[in-house]
């Protein structure tokens, strides 16, 4: 797949979505590895569909990112306080007394 000059494989995308998922563990915040599932998903999608332009790709690849970061924004705030133990109280240490 050509256009002026532009090639971009599926392979490409697998990539680049590897790498920005690796890059999430120098830098904090989950948004490079939301970016990353959503370039290694269009890395999929152009595997089945080679006949994709690079402009749906680069759209594809927006729209998936934008809509992963926001939906893991909106789950990680619904669920802050899950799993911490922060709303229930603790059981007194074996050495109180």
């Amino acid at each position: 797949m050509e256009e002026a000059g532009i090639a971009i494989e599926f392979w490409h995308w697998l990539v680049i979505g590897f790498a920005l998922a690796s890059l999430e563990t120098v830098v904090r915040g989950a948004v490079f590895f939301w970016m990353g599932v959503s370039a290694v998903a269009v890395g999929v999608i152009v595997w089945v569909a080679p006949a994709l332009s690079v402009e749906v790709q680069v759209f594809l690849f927006a729209l998936l990112s934008v809509v992963a970061v926001v939906s893991w924004r909106r789950y990680r705030a619904a669920n802050a306080n899950s799993g911490r133990g922060d709303d229930t109280e603790s059981p007194p240490s074996a050495g109180a007394g």
